[in-house]
């Protein structure tokens, strides 16, 4: 619902009141998705989480990107 609102140009501010919600509560779930990885988000599709898990989720990401590799040589 929030995705569709947005797609259609309303603006944060109005759903927020709309919604009852923090206006800040919108961007996050606007930007929750934002540098995970596809596998993950499809893992994920059905469960019900926290949305910090989702901060821990970057920060793995970020961790596999700047790690090399294990050498099993």
């Amino acid at each position: 619902m929030i995705a569709k609102a947005i797609e259609r140009n309303v603006p944060q501010d109005k759903i927020a009141r709309a919604l009852d919600i923090n206006v800040r509560s919108i961007s996050r779930k606007v930007q929750l998705l934002d540098g995970i990885c596809q596998e993950v988000i499809g893992l994920l599709r059905d469960k019900m989480c926290p949305m910090a898990v989702f901060d821990v989720l970057r920060k793995i990401e970020y961790l596999f990107v700047r790690s090399k590799p294990p050498s099993f040589s």
